[in-house]
This record gives structure tokens, sequence and C-alpha cells, in this order.
């Protein structure tokens, strides 16, 4: 769960068996993650189920196993993966299930092998093998850059900031078009919108109808924070108040209304915590990121 919501997904968990039809119906996930065990429903079954339902046909599912596998990849919208499981590849299968291919007419950068140079380009056709671009603004120079058989990647940007990037290699230069085969998986970051440092200040923070308790921070940013300990009480979505106290302010609070994104719990009572700041001013973002610059 941890993990999820430390890479910006909204997790919710359910209990296994025919209960995971219900909870799929009703909440309309993304995606369904089945933890396979010996006495619940087995991953094929749940895949069989969720397809046989018009209102759930659409969902892909990860089947996470203990069992030896064989070749079970009956379609793109399930997998199966090995307990005990690598973080890489869960997020890589996540990313490649929840993020479709490029659609025509989107502009998206190729990428030669250094990572320095990036021609920005639409793109023409794309399936699972091939994304193929239109050549428009090809240099002279770019001939020596991209060269069929060598490797590259591909990049998209999309609205919310998340970088995709795909890797393989330059297939073939036409006349008119750049076909890339795509090799590697899917792998997926997060443009930071401000600047974000390490670094521990003194934080009052208050839920609603109770005293303020202090924390501290662990980094700051211009948009949020992590939070070093609250209480495991609070979950994912709660509003409350927080008053930041940074020392280029003499002491001064920055009062801001913080809205929970993910958690980690330290022990029963308390959770490491990372927060977005709903209400902020110009003026108080200002303040954050001119004390992180000069630190």
């Amino acid at each position: 769960m941890f993990l999820l919501q430390r890479e910006s997904f909204h997790a919710v968990t359910t209990p296994p068996g025919l209960n995971l039809l219900k909870e799929a119906r009703e909440q309309q996930p993304h995606l369904v993650i089945l933890e396979e065990n010996p006495t619940d429903l087995p991953g094929m079954a749940a895949w069989q189920l969720l397809q046989a339902d018009p209102l759930t046909a659409h969902i892909p599912l990860i089947v996470t196993t203990k069992r030896v596998l064989e070749d079970e990849s009956l379609d793109d919208k399930i997998a199966f993966l090995t307990k005990p499981l690598e973080t890489k590849l869960l997020l890589l299968t996540i990313n490649r299930m929840l993020f479709p291919l490029p659609q025509k007419d989107e502009f998206v950068n190729l990428v030669e092998s250094t990572g320095i140079v990036r021609w920005e380009a639409k793109v023409l056709l794309a399936d699972r093998k091939y994304i193929t671009l239109v050549r428009q603004n090809w240099r002279p120079e770019m001939d020596s850059l991209f060269r069929p058989g060598e490797a590259c990647g591909l990049e998209r940007i999309l609205k919310d900031r998340t970088i995709l990037r795909y890797e393989g290699n330059l297939a073939e230069i036409g006349a008119d078009y750049v076909r890339m085969a795509v090799k590697g998986p899917i792998e997926r970051s997060q443009q930071r919108q401000f600047l974000r440092k390490s670094v521990e200040l003194h934080v009052r923070y208050r839920l609603p109808g109770e005293f303020y308790r202090l924390t501290r921070t662990i980094d700051l940013s211009g948009g949020g924070a992590r939070l070093a300990e609250v209480p495991s009480t609070l979950k994912v979505g709660d509003v409350f108040e927080a008053a930041v106290i940074l020392p280029s302010e003499r002491g001064k609070e920055i009062n801001l209304h913080s809205i929970l994104r993910w958690v980690r719990p330290l022990n029963q009572q308390r959770q490491e915590a990372g927060v977005a700041f709903a209400d902020i001013t110009p003026e108080q973002r200002r303040k954050i990121l001119d004390f992180l610059y000069h630190l």
C-alpha cells in the first residue's frame, strides 16, 4: 500500500474471494492487484469473473503468486508476478497496464542513447512493438545522432506532469517517418512543479476539534512536505491545519491547510506522512521557495 501511495497512486484494499467482483463493480478501479492464496479465489478464476461482467471486463489484473509460473499471459490486461515481489518489476507492470501507448498526432520526444539530445515529433502509429513518428524538422546533424539499430528512448509528458519513458532502438528512418522498436518496459517518473529539499523544520498541526501538536519535516517544497510522524488515526485524504516555522521568517508561522496524500506506518500509533498544501498563497509559496533556495 505504501509503495503505491509513494508513487502517487490512490490505493484501497478489499478482502479476497468473491467480494472482489462486488468491489470492482462498485469502485471501478483502474487496476486490480490480487494476492493469490491457496484458500482464496485463484488468479485465473478472478480474471474470468472480471471478464464475464460487462461492468468490469475493461479492468486489468495483476496476480501475485507463490506458484511456479508457466506462460499464463493470455491477454495484455492480465499479468502474473512471482512472490516475493521485485518492487521495480511491480511498478513497471503497473505502468504498462495503466498507461496506454501514445495516440496518433500526440507530440513526444525521441531521445538518443546518451539522454542529452531530444527530438520532438508527432506520433503517426503506435503498437506494442513499434512507435512510428512523422519525420519533420529533422536537421542534418540528426543523422549522426540517431542511427538505425542504436539504442534510443521515447518520452511522453502527461497533463499531470507524469513522464513516461519507453526504451528501445531505432528500427528504421524513412523519407517521411522514423520508426522505433519498443524493447523495454515503461518507466514512470514525476516532474516536480516546485523545488524540494531535505530539511528539518518544526511544524505545528491541529486535527479538527483538537489542540495543536508538534512534528517536524523530513523534506519541504513549495507544494507540500514530508512529515516525520503524525497519528495513525489520520487517513489519506484528510485535511488538517498546519503551521510551518521558517528560520528566515524569524520564527513567524506560515499557516496552511494540508491534505494527506500518503502514509507509511511507523508503529501502531504513529506514521510518516506526505502532505500537499491546499490553500497556499503566492506570497507564502515565495517565502518557502526563497528559504529552500538559500539553504
